[in-house]
């Protein structure tokens, strides 16, 4: 009887299985026309090859937000290169800025209307969820090849969460995924893997607040970070706003700063005591010393929100750079009851609700005047 050779035994043992491969791969690019793969960002940002805006593939000459991109930042678009008479302003930050891209476009309106002759103003919005400056200054530089005329940064809420984000991202790895990933196949299992693990954490957290006390709920554990390393991580603050003066200055292109509220009437603390005696003084009254001392409790902790150390790094930087700064903080504190920050217009410890934008979007349009209003 002939037997087969050693090659043969290995090519014919192998053959079904790549066939096997073959059909699933086939099978399941054909699913993804009825369900679409998930959009995956895979560095999420802190790789060195992340683009926010990439060549749109259905419109030639557009540049469009890359897909995987679009998880955390808006859908946006615009012309390269840009139109003649355009103006156009890109808004970086985080998730305050993501949020208010309808105010974003109120605010390209009014002004369109009161320069209509000069003009075509175009507003991008470039804000990224959970964003800091990280990530965020090599956004800007990114944004400075796509003829800017205007760059309006405002964050100061996102650092100690930035570094939190960090932990999860196993940058060595991407090359991998990237390749896997490839596979229609493989797609499917992570993301239907994906959707699982998000259906089981939601339930879970579900099951926590069902267990705790109403006055815990806001609550949940958090990396703290030593005196030393906070100091540490606004030094890095203040390094990372620094370049991206540099980078615009370097450019010509002018930059808007601001300073960035926070709230004050019921910050995000991992301290219930130290909450319970912030509420304490508003509930007798005193606005100005429960303000003052929420300030200090902020700046000596590890926070989801800004803090007067934030603030003051930003007017610094504005100030030694020439910078011209969009007080949101002093709009937004002019416009509260009492003039504490969170007594009606935040929706959570930092994002401006529908009425907290209006003052965070006046203090930007008098900055855009002023710059406009010089170039005629």
């Amino acid at each position: 009887m002939r037997t087969l050779g050693i090659g043969k035994t290995v090519v014919y043992s192998i053959l079904p299985l790549l066939l096997l491969a073959a059909v699933l791969e086939c099978t399941f690019r054909v699913v993804e026309i009825w369900i679409p793969p998930l959009p995956v960002d895979y560095g999420w940002g802190f790789n060195a090859d992340s683009r926010l805006f990439v060549p749109d593939p259905k419109a030639p000459g557009v540049r469009a937000t890359a897909p995987g991109k679009r998880v955390v930042f808006q859908e946006q678009y615009f012309k390269m290169p840009k139109p003649a008479n355009g103006f156009r302003v890109f808004f970086v930050g985080g998730s305050s800025l993501n949020y208010a891209k309808g105010d974003i476009f109120k605010l390209a309106f009014r002004l369109a209307l009161r320069f209509p002759d000069k003009y075509q103003l175009e507003f991008i919005d470039a804000g990224g969820c959970g964003y800091g400056t990280h990530r965020l200054t090599p956004i800007v530089a990114e944004l400075l090849e796509y003829q800017p005329d205007l760059i309006v940064f405002y964050e100061g809420h996102n650092e100690f969460e930035e570094f939190e984000q960090l932990q999860f991202v196993r940058l060595w790895t991407l090359p991998l995924q990237k390749t896997i990933y490839k596979s229609a196949f493989c797609r499917f299992i992570r993301d239907r893997t994906a959707s699982w693990q998000l259906s089981a954490l939601r339930r879970q957290r579900n099951q926590e607040l069902l267990r705790l006390s109403p006055k815990e709920n806001g609550s949940w554990a958090e990396k703290t970070f030593t005196p030393a390393q906070i100091d540490e991580r606004m030094k890095i603050f203040e390094q990372n706003l620094s370049l991206i003066a540099s980078l615009c200055k370097a450019r010509n292109v002018p930059l808007i700063l601001s300073s960035v509220p926070s709230n004050l009437y019921n910050p995000h603390l991992a301290d219930n005591e130290e909450l319970a005696r912030i509420h304490d003084f508003f509930a007798r009254g005193q606005y100005e010393e429960g303000a003052r001392y929420s300030r200090e409790v902020l700046k000596r902790s590890t926070r989801k929100q800004a803090s007067d150390t934030e603030n003051a790094i930003i007017r610094k930087v504005a100030r030694e750079n020439g910078i011209p700064l969009a007080d949101v903080e002093a709009k937004v504190i002019a416009a509260e009851p009492h003039h504490v920050p969170g007594e009606t217009l935040f929706e959570d410890w930092c994002h401006l609700n529908y009425k907290g934008r209006e003052p965070m979007m006046a203090a930007f349009e008098e900055q855009i005047v002023k710059l406009l209003e010089s170039k005629r």
